[in-house]
């Protein structure tokens, strides 16, 4: 049975609404939904610890600490054998494919800053938010979506992070009512750049922020409607002259060759 990527990449967003995973989190989390995908969704599943500090570039301090973090909000389980090189990974809201799994889940001891570990279908659902709705996408918001991840050259697989951070950022804009405005600027942005010759912008720049509800971003830093009509206008007078420089070179030319005939 094929499960995939985008239901739990899109859960893990939703959750990131009250969570605010840092990129740590979204690269572990990512990785982790990626070889689950090449094991055909073998689950649990089984990962060499030094491999993913190195593909990830993450310190394994680091890497112990995420792994706690999104074991604490309920998108995996895993469990280390002392000793071991090896650790065993679960995602709780696919069903389990290997017999015994649960059982030999470690117990994470309950402290008054440590909430226990559950599954997602056991976490409380906050009244009104996000986690009691799933968000269901616009057509225009995943329009959005494939064509931003189409101009940068994105897509679930090969960049999954960015792939998503796309659809949250038609997911804010819509709900900000710039939907129909980006459709606009966006290709006029295209145009602009590529007539000009000026450098583009890098994705995470060209999107903005999470943090600035991607008000900071440099689709919206230019009227880019305004820009390409300006830029086709100065252009056309451009040309317009060298057509009319032309003309009068000719002209006169026509006329220096008639004198020269006649004397």
């Amino acid at each position: 049975m094929k499960y995939p990527y985008q239901d739990l990449m899109r859960n893990f967003w939703i959750r990131h609404n009250s969570v605010a995973f840092g990129p740590s989190d979204i690269a572990l989390y990512s990785y982790l939904v990626n070889s689950c995908d090449s094991g055909r969704w073998e689950n649990p599943f089984t990962l060499k610890s030094g491999k993913i500090t190195g593909d990830l570039g993450i310190s394994d301090d680091t890497i112990n600490a995420v792994k706690r973090k999104l074991k604490n909000t309920g998108l995996i389980d895993f469990e280390t054998k002392k000793g071991s090189k090896y650790t065993t990974f679960f995602l709780p809201n696919l069903p389990k494919k290997t017999a015994g799994f649960e059982e030999a889940m470690p117990q994470t001891p309950q402290t008054s800053d440590q909430p226990p570990s559950k599954f997602l279908s056991d976490l409380p659902k906050k009244s009104g938010s996000l986690e009691s709705t799933p968000i269901i996408y616009k057509q225009i918001e995943l329009q959005i979506q494939r064509s931003v991840c189409a101009y940068f050259g994105f897509n679930e697989i090969n960049h999954s992070i960015n792939y998503f951070l796309a659809l949250r950022f038609a997911h804010v804009l819509d709900g900000k009512n710039q939907s129909q405005y980006f459709l606009e600027q966006f290709p006029a942005y295209q145009q602009f750049k590529a007539i000009s010759g000026e450098k583009t912008f890098a994705y995470k720049n060209f999107l903005g922020t999470p943090e600035s509800l991607f008000q900071d971003g440099g689709w919206i830093g230019e009227n880019w409607v305004n820009k390409l009509a300006l830029l086709k206008k100065a252009s056309a007078q451009k040309n317009q002259a060298t057509a009319s420089h032309l003309g009068n070179t000719m002209a006169r030319a026509t006329k220096q060759t008639y004198n020269d005939d006649t004397d």
